[in-house]
């Protein structure tokens, strides 16, 4: 798990606590859960930001820098992003090697395709 990622989309207080008292445990759930929240931005809209220019340039323009990373990985074209491609791209941003199916089962749980309107974590 890339901890420095993680930590990039946390608040300043959480991760100043993380790095103090956060076990393996703590790191993996909070790792998954900011995934997660990521993974629900990349989907809002149903995935249309990998075929609509404009909402592909509103996430390489977003405040966090998961979303741009990815969004500028998975790239605009014919198609819409699927669970499977986001997901794939969370793996290996936030280097959760293992985490497949735990991230695509937390986000198909959710309402994805609506704006999330909180970060998770």
């Amino acid at each position: 798990m890339n901890t420095d990622r993680v930590l990039a989309e946390l608040p300043l207080d959480m991760q100043t606590w993380m790095q103090t008292h956060a076990t393996p445990d703590h790191w993996e759930a909070t790792a998954r859960a900011v995934a997660t929240s990521v993974g629900h931005q990349l989907l809002s809209w149903y995935g249309e930001a990998g075929n609509t220019r404009t909402l592909h340039a509103s996430l390489l323009e977003h405040e966090s820098a998961a979303v741009r990373a990815i969004a500028a990985a998975l790239g605009c074209g014919a198609r819409r992003w699927s669970m499977h491609q986001v997901t794939k791209g969370l793996q290996a941003y936030f280097e959760l090697a293992s985490a497949y199916k735990a991230l695509s089962q937390r986000m198909s749980s959710a309402s994805v395709g609506e704006l999330p309107t909180a970060k998770v974590a």
